[in-house]
């Protein structure tokens, strides 16, 4: 009987291919994370729950003393949550506290990673750490599976922002310290300073979300449009 729950247990796993990994293509010595957030909004007077799996590399430069974060891309968590994504995108004010939001959750995951920072000060202390997030001017939507079967057939789809690796980027430098008065010890962040570093290599007018001619449930993805740092 063990055996047949085996061959039929093997049977099933290796009829899904998942693709819920999107590969980061990091560069050489940067460590790969991908981390849901959850961002809380209000629409019509009631309270809505929106997720999203974000992507991103971080390292620690020896050099400067500093943790380094590029991020590569934010997806609706899954398909429950493409409408809320779209909604928060379409919507300026929401945008922009949803991206400080995802920011601020990005350079704390990367302060988490012994890899990529050191154990942040103890706050109230003069010495600061201080996060380095990169985040590319140019964007683009996209629509791709996420899981496939191996005969083909697609049970569900993702949908999201990729960043485009150009030269122009925001520099959003955010500092660290560590409460010990609690336990565990507690990280905490805040947002320095926005720098806008270059000037963006792509169109600043966003693309039709479908592209003409296509749906919400079929691959596609758009050309990259700036989303200059005073619009964040």
């Amino acid at each position: 009987m063990k055996k047949i729950y085996f061959v039929l247990l093997f049977v099933l796993l290796s009829g899904l291919l998942s693709w819920n990994k999107a590969k980061a293509e990091c560069p050489p010595g940067w460590f790969e994370h991908q981390n849901y957030i959850t961002y809380t909004y209000e629409k019509f007077g009631v309270q809505f729950i929106c997720q999203a799996k974000v992507t991103f590399c971080c390292r620690w430069n020896p050099y400067t003393q500093q943790t380094e974060v590029i991020l590569k891309s934010v997806y609706a968590a899954d398909s429950a949550y493409r409408d809320c994504l779209w909604f928060i995108a379409q919507n300026s004010a929401l945008y922009n506290g949803f991206l400080l939001e995802l920011y601020k959750e990005v350079a704390l995951f990367a302060k988490q990673d012994p890899n990529c920072s050191p154990v942040c000060p103890p706050c109230g202390e003069d010495t600061t750490f201080f996060v380095k997030l990169k985040i590319y001017n140019c964007v683009k939507w996209i629509s791709k599976p996420t899981i496939v079967t191996n005969t083909g057939q697609i049970l569900e789809w993702g949908w999201g922002l990729e960043y485009c690796d150009v030269n122009s980027f925001c520099l959003y430098t955010y500092g660290c310290c560590s409460d010990w008065n609690e336990s565990p010890p507690e990280t905490h962040t805040w947002l320095v300073s926005v720098e806008e570093i270059g000037t963006p290599e792509c169109p600043f007018v966003e693309p039709q979300v479908p592209p003409e001619g296509k749906d919400w449930d079929e691959p596609w993805e758009t050309e990259c449009f700036a989303v200059p740092c005073s619009r964040r």
